[in-house]
């Protein structure tokens, strides 16, 4: 079993998700577990074969046409040989454009982009990696 911290860069819109953990209230969109109760709007997660969980990264207390720039570590359990899976979707395909004109809106992500893109974007490096 591994202990593997991720830096989670993203524009996100928003999605709730209910039930599951916050593991770090200074990151509460961060959530391990729950359902998706927002199915119209994107949701952006880690999927984990073994110990078998979802790590969702774009939770918050409501949706709306707003994208969240978030920059944070996130540890997730991760077995020997497990697969690993980014998922987006999008349940009215539909994403909240980045490149609007619009206060929340032409957000960069320093260090892996220097302009506005149009749509919605994740980058994860792997910080360090620990067995358990």
């Amino acid at each position: 079993m591994y202990h593997v911290t991720l830096r989670i860069r993203g524009i996100f819109e928003p999605t709730t998700i209910d039930g599951g953990d916050t593991p770090d209230p200074a990151h509460p969109y961060f959530k391990v577990g729950g359902t998706v109760s927002t199915v119209d709007w994107s949701l952006w997660g880690i999927e984990v074969s073994e110990p078998k969980q979802t790590y969702w990264l774009n939770h918050y207390p409501s949706v709306g046409h707003t994208i969240y720039r978030e920059d944070f570590e996130a540890n997730i359990a991760v077995a020997a040989g497990a697969t690993v899976v980014i998922r987006v979707a999008d349940g009215n395909d539909r994403q909240i454009d980045n490149g609007k004109i619009a206060p929340d809106r032409q957000q960069i992500l320093p260090g892996v982009v220097d302009h506005p893109l149009a749509g919605q974007m994740l980058r994860i490096d792997v910080v360090r990696v620990k067995t358990k």
